[in-house]
């Protein structure tokens, strides 16, 4: 490596590269010294040191003497003089002692609002919701019986029937036999069934009331031979089929029937665009025979479909309600005041005292909280006053 070096300063373009480091190296000292000498002869001619030297090349060289002031300068308005620092040996006027001065209160507002945030209620850590130690589970079939006929319509129905057995579960006894059963069949029919679901009422003898949601099913139970039928515990209240008129449908064949033999009967006339009624009188008379009758068929026809057959439910038909959520006996209230008129479990958010129909009242511990801050800041502001007059009387 070093030999490689050598032999590369030994040839041409290496020896240029010495020679001009050399020359820059040379020139470098010699106007170094001359700068240096410069500074010397003048400071040797005013006495005072160089002030560029000082902020920029070597400040270690300027020897200040202890006995020399220390002068400050403020600035004000941003504008700043040229500081002059005096001449070695000149002597400085004495300064004047500053007068005393009293010092000034300062003026204090004259009010000031504090308040104290009040303390943050602990937020208790929510409890495991207890499970009721009487109740019957969901999915329980609760054996009913009509009071009332129900005709399935295009109204909501009431639905009035009765617990025909006692309900027990856990060896307690959950809803007595005689409890009344209230709920709203749905508009319209399916097939030769009532549809009943959603919330069902059960009222106790005293009059106390639980509500729980529920979906009614059919009952096919005989009791002299303690069988069930095969059609027991299917969906909707099952009742039978009645027609308004036994002769709608005989009716609405004869009328459409009648139209087609009007139609069939007209005078034609062939022509290129096939078979064209004749204007006559005795087709005029066809045609409005055939447009009555069809209108006829079409009255038929919605009277069938609305009120022609419709599902009726006699009063004592069984049926039974299974529940959908947990039925609680201790829910019971008049007016079903403790569930606010819906169907809620024990461990649900209760409702607010709106929806209980008692008017709210205001919270005693704002009313308290706002009348001790204003206690307070009478308090303070009397303190404030007291001190700003001692301290006039000071200064007087």
């Amino acid at each position: 490596m070093i030999a490689r070096a050598i032999r590369f300063f030994k040839s041409p373009p290496g020896a240029m590269l010495l020679v001009l480091a050399g020359t820059f190296v040379f020139f470098y000292f010699v106007r170094e010294h001359r700068e240096r000498k410069a500074m010397a002869e003048a400071e040797a001619k005013s006495g005072e040191p160089n002030l560029e030297r000082i902020g920029q090349m070597a400040p270690e060289a300027v020897r200040a003497r202890a006995d020399e002031a220390i002068t400050a300068q403020w600035v004000e308005d941003n504008r700043l003089d040229k500081f002059t620092p005096p001449k070695a040996g000149t002597p400085q006027p004495p300064r004047a002692p500053a007068p005393p001065t009293k010092a000034q209160p300062r003026a204090l507002p004259k009010i000031v609002h504090v308040f104290r945030s009040p303390d943050k209620p602990k937020v208790a850590k929510p409890e495991d919701p207890k499970p009721p130690r009487n109740y019957a589970p969901p999915g329980t079939l609760i054996p009913c019986q009509l009071i009332i006929t129900v005709d399935s319509s295009s109204l909501a129905t009431p639905v009035v029937g009765f617990v025909s057995e006692d309900v027990w579960h856990n060896g307690n006894l959950v809803i007595p036999a005689g409890t009344e059963v209230h709920s709203f069949a749905k508009r319209g029919r399916v097939r030769d069934r009532i549809e009943v679901h959603g919330e069902w009422k059960f009222v106790w003898q005293d009059g106390r009331e639980v509500q729980v949601n529920g979906i009614g099913l059919d009952r096919e139970f005989d009791p002299d031979e303690d069988t069930y039928g095969i059609t027991d515990g299917s969906a909707g209240i099952r009742g039978r089929m009645v027609e308004t008129d036994q002769f709608l449908e005989f009716k609405l064949f004869a009328a459409t029937a009648v139209s087609g033999v009007a139609r069939r009967s007209e005078e034609t006339t062939e022509t290129i665009f096939g078979s064209k009624p004749n204007n006559s009188l005795e087709n005029a008379g066809l045609e409005g025979a055939a447009a009555v009758t069809d209108r006829y068929a079409d009255l038929l026809l919605d009277q069938i479909e609305d009120d022609g057959t419709f599902v009726r439910v006699p009063a004592g038909t069984q049926f039974y309600v299974y529940t959908l959520q947990v039925f609680e006996p201790k829910l019971a209230s008049v007016a079903g005041l403790v569930q606010g008129h819906r169907a809620r479990n024990s461990w649900e958010e209760k409702p607010n005292r709106l929806e209980r129909g008692v008017p709210a009242t205001p919270d005693p511990t704002l009313a308290q909280t706002a009348e001790s801050a204003l206690q307070r800041r009478e308090q303070l502001a009397a303190l404030i006053k007291a001190r700003q007059q001692r301290q006039q009387e000071e200064t007087k």
